[in-house]
């Protein structure tokens, strides 16, 4: 559950500062909106979120999953993914989480490493040997 801060990464002198995540969950992927507005997710569904008004990390409620969960990224604060083990997929549109059914994958689910989105409605998912494509018009 370590989270650190840095500062001017491109820099000669990066700063490096520690964040409280609030959490002891290990954490596994990171998005962020902007610098007032992160995303971390981990294991058994573990969701937290920075808002920077504060030092610390505060963990999201109802969470619908407790798989573990690899990734998250998002186009907006009202748009964002999460992926993880068994093919879990969800989504929050700036209210709530929640999962989304993904079809035609086979049994044992496969875990899901990576979630990208590059516009709203269309996310792009993958993890051992699957590529998973939900919305868009592709």
């Amino acid at each position: 559950g370590a989270t650190v801060h840095i500062t001017n990464a491109q820099g000669e002198t990066p700063e490096i500062t520690p964040v409280d995540s609030e959490s002891w969950t290990d954490l596994h992927g990171v998005w962020a909106a902007s610098a007032d507005d992160v995303w971390a997710v981990g294991a058994r569904g573990t969701i937290l979120r920075y808002s920077g008004a504060s030092a610390s990390w505060s963990p999201v409620a109802n969470v619908p999953t407790t798989e573990t969960l690899r990734a998250v990224w998002g186009t907006s604060s009202k748009d964002v993914w999460a992926v993880g083990d068994k093919s879990v997929v969800l989504h929050y549109d700036g209210t709530a989480w929640s999962e989304v059914q993904v079809a035609g994958v086979t049994e044992p689910r496969p875990d899901l490493y990576t979630v990208w989105t590059p516009a709203p409605g269309h996310v792009w998912a993958a993890g051992d040997g699957t590529i998973l494509s939900l919305g868009g018009k592709e």
